[in-house]
């Protein structure tokens, strides 16, 4: 079961985590969709949108843009080369994301890893990609890249976090460290991945789909 789909059917029950967002098509951009991606990245500036950055998740890239006259985040799916979809997306996209959060670290650490989520009491596994951000020695800002979702944590003291699943709103959450793993609840299902690199090299080695 893919991951954005799990994410989507617990994320429908949960009184916590808010409401998804519309991911409502721009009216004024759909002829751009099927356009080549350099071409689409031409107009789209024409027509007065500032780009923000890009970032890759499985076979797609999502690039984030801003329209200059009423600063409307917009989110633009790419898919072999070409736009596949041209959506509204939050102001955290743009504005609370990466664009603004790399700025402030001293150093990055990327590796692959084991990640899922507990529903119902079945384990669903996936390889996963995890970028870490430190300040000094301090772990501020984790990405965590499952096969179709991504999910930004922005670590707080007291064991908190808050948590950006790509194209809902971020929420806050407990989190807990044991034995290499890390994890999250909402309502009794548990997210988790495995946060020790050196744990992670061997789950991943091991891993089998």
């Amino acid at each position: 079961m893919k991951f954005a789909k799990i994410v989507i059917a617990i994320v429908g029950s949960l009184t916590m985590f808010g409401t998804a967002l519309a991911q409502d098509a721009v009216p004024s951009l759909q002829d751009l969709v099927g356009a080549k991606g350099r071409d689409g990245e031409y107009q789209m500036e024409r027509r007065g949108y500032n780009f923000i950055r890009t970032e890759k998740s499985g076979g797609d890239a999502y690039s984030y843009w801003q329209e200059s006259e009423n600063g409307q985040c917009v989110v633009v799916r790419a898919s072999d080369g070409r736009y596949a979809s041209i959506v509204y997306s939050s102001d955290f996209d743009c504005h609370g994301g990466a664009a603004h959060d790399d700025k402030k670290y001293d150093r990055k650490d990327e590796f692959d890893t084991v990640c899922g989520v507990i529903v119902n009491g079945q384990n669903y596994r996936y390889r996963c990609e995890v970028t870490d951000f430190y300040q000094g020695s301090n772990l501020y800002r984790s990405t965590l890249e499952f096969p179709d979702q991504v999910l930004r944590m922005m670590w707080k003291p007291n064991n908190e976090v808050l948590l950006h699943f790509e194209g809902m709103n971020p929420q806050p959450a407990r989190y807990s460290r044991s034995e290499g793993e890390t994890n999250f609840q909402f309502d009794g299902k548990t997210y988790f991945y495995i946060s020790n690199k050196d744990a992670a090299r061997m789950e991943v080695q091991n891993f089998r789909d």
